[in-house]
């Protein structure tokens, strides 16, 4: 069976989050205390049982409405890697929602801010070791490498 769009923008979420979060392990203490990635690992706690139904819930409207919008709200305040890129999908996630769920979300398109620097397609621009050196090690050669061919293959934005 196919994934659904939520589904693909889900693991997509998770795809970007999880490489740097095993990455950040290999950090001295002091440095994973100093840039800590709680509002990332916040984020995407509660995805796999998302990514499993194909139509969306309560349980997705209540992931948009607060852990989606709490990460959003928090990483912008610090440069987070592929920060635009999460507020993009996000953005196509609510556009997903159906009109019955929408009164129950307490996140709004409107709310969201513009993607900025970091995302998809300007990261894309880049080699993968300048995007390395630009988020300060969040992000391993091999996992930019990897990143790189991924989403500059299949043209995801």
């Amino acid at each position: 069976m196919e994934p659904t769009e939520k589904q693909k923008l889900y693991e997509e979420i998770q795809y970007f989050v999880l490489p740097m979060m095993r990455n950040v392990q290999t950090w001295p203490f002091l440095r994973r205390i100093r840039y800590n990635r709680y509002d990332e690992l916040e984020l995407v706690h509660n995805l796999p049982p998302l990514l499993l139904r194909p139509e969306f819930s309560d349980v997705d409207i209540y992931w948009l409405s607060t852990q989606a919008k709490n990460c959003i709200v928090a990483a912008g305040r610090h440069r987070r890697f592929c920060y635009g890129t999460i507020v993009e999908r996000v953005r196509k996630l609510l556009a997903l929602v159906p009109p019955e769920l929408h009164a129950k979300l307490e996140l709004r398109v409107e709310d969201l801010p513009s993607a900025g620097a970091g995302c998809v397609t300007e990261l894309l621009a880049e080699s993968p070791m300048t995007v390395c050196r630009r988020f300060r090690g969040s992000l391993s050669i091999s996992d930019a490498i990897h990143w790189h061919c991924r989403f500059s293959k299949s043209g995801n934005e």
